[in-house]
């Protein structure tokens, strides 16, 4: 993070390189930065809408995993923002909601194909059997 780096006098400044206003922290940039929040509000409100259920999560939650069975899918989507998020800011990007959602499309069809091929499709499709249409 920025202000590491700024730590180490390998950058001048510490601020985030979404919002420019605070300090960039890792916590900063995968949740206090406002770029950050509205990526996940969004990622939320999808959720809500494929699930037709209003689950909420913690940062603990989201940082850390859901140790329940039938939230694998959650975890994998979370690791995929955050994920997401740390290389926007390595490639001093702002993060794009639709974008995510295409990379989250993307490892999800990846996950289809590699259960395909080992004859695993059924664990796939319970994993994300909570989602009516994605």
């Amino acid at each position: 993070t920025n202000k590491k780096l700024k730590l180490w006098k390998i950058k001048d400044s510490d601020t985030c390189t979404f919002c420019e206003g605070g300090i960039e922290t890792i916590t900063h940039i995968l949740w206090d930065c406002t770029y950050s929040q509205r990526i996940w509000t969004s990622l939320f409100e999808w959720i809500k809408i494929k699930t037709d259920s209003n689950i909420t999560f913690s940062m603990q939650e989201i940082f850390l995993g859901i140790n329940f069975e039938n939230f694998m899918a959650f975890n994998c989507i979370f690791i995929i923002c955050k994920q997401y998020l740390y290389a926007c800011r390595c490639l001093e990007s702002k993060p794009n909601f639709q974008e995510l959602v295409t990379k989250i499309l993307y490892y999800k069809n990846v996950e289809k194909y590699i259960a395909t091929k080992n004859s695993k499709l059924q664990l796939h499709n319970n994993k994300w059997a909570i989602f009516k249409e994605l």
